[in-house]
C-alpha cells in the first residue's frame, strides 16, 4: 500500500474572527539522511474576518531528528 502523505488542520474561532492552518504534506516529500528526516510540506492559513476570506500559502519544512539511539548487546 502507498501512502498519500498526511494534512494536519487546525481550526480556531474567536468572535468575530476565525481562521485555520493546513499543512499538506505529501508521501513523495520525506528526505532522510542518517537520523534526519526533512519533510517539504505547504502550508495554507484562511482568515475570515467580518464575512471575507483572506487566504495565503507557503512552503515549511518539518525537520525530525533522532536524539537517543536504542543499543541492544547480544
Amino acid at each position: 500500500m502507498k501512502s498519500s502523505g498526511f494534512v494536519v488542520t487546525l481550526v480556531v474561532k474567536v468572535a468575530p474572527t476565525a481562521f485555520n492552518v493546513t499543512d499538506n504534506c505529501p508521501a513523495s516529500t520525506p528526505f532522510i539522511s542518517g537520523d534526519t528526516a526533512k519533510l517539504n510540506c505547504i502550508e495554507t492559513v484562511k482568515i475570515i474576518s467580518e464575512g471575507k476570506p483572506l487566504h495565503f500559502s507557503q512552503s515549511i519544512r518539518f525537520t525530525f531528528s533522532c536524539t537517543h539511539k536504542l543499543t541492544t548487546d547480544h
